[in-house]
């Protein structure tokens, strides 16, 4: 059951986020951004991880959370998935918020006032760090086992994870200009669902 209520309580987020009084403090406590932590408001860490602002955000990853985490909790017991996807999500927005940082103090140092000021303020929330963890997991413990890639063509699921770490290595070489997707978070989840699968296979 535990797929169906990560699945549950994200769409419960999304449904708040409509709720017009509820946006500034639904901004407050389910977004993440350096400000955020700052200000001691450390659970967004892993609340900004339910939270979706787009509908097509909120159903490519549940999709992907239920295709690729539905045998997750059979397989590894319903307490390691857990801490696998609040892991997962936790590193994912640890990862982002030192890449964020580390672009933050460059532009201090450069004297870019006005873009130091949109890093320290801008939000991240999605739960594709955690779901990225489920993925990279589900890939490693099964890598021969083949999905569609795009419903359409089959691929060898290990072939499948190297090419999603590809694309969010690229795009977080391009920097955070080049889209609004974390790709350092994406990066972040499925180096936890790795690490996952290694301690489990000691």
């Amino acid at each position: 059951m535990l797929v169906p209520w990560l699945i549950g309580s994200n769409c419960a987020v999304f449904g708040l986020w409509g709720v017009a009084p509820l946006h500034d403090w639904m901004l407050t406590h389910f977004a993440l951004s350096l400000e955020s932590v700052r200000h001691g408001r450390f659970h967004t860490i892993l609340s900004n991880s339910f939270s979706h602002f787009a509908f097509g955000h909120l159903a490519s990853n549940m999709l992907m959370l239920y295709v690729f985490g539905r045998e997750l909790p059979r397989q590894l017991g319903a307490a390691s998935f857990a801490g696998l996807y609040f892991g997962g999500a936790v590193t994912a927005s640890s990862a982002w918020l030192v890449q964020q940082q580390s672009l933050h103090a460059r532009s201090l140092r450069r004297q870019h006032s006005t873009r130091a000021s949109a890093l320290y303020h801008t939000p991240s929330l999605g739960a594709s760090g955690a779901v990225n963890a489920v993925v990279m997991c589900s890939c490693l413990l099964a890598p021969r086992r083949t999905f569609l890639l795009l419903f359409v063509l089959p691929m060898p699921a290990g072939v499948l994870a190297a090419l999603f770490l590809a694309k969010d290595a690229y795009g977080m070489l391009q920097g955070p200009e080049s889209s609004q997707i974390a790709h350092s978070a994406h990066l972040g989840g499925a180096l936890l669902g790795a690490v996952w699968v290694g301690l489990r296979r000691l």
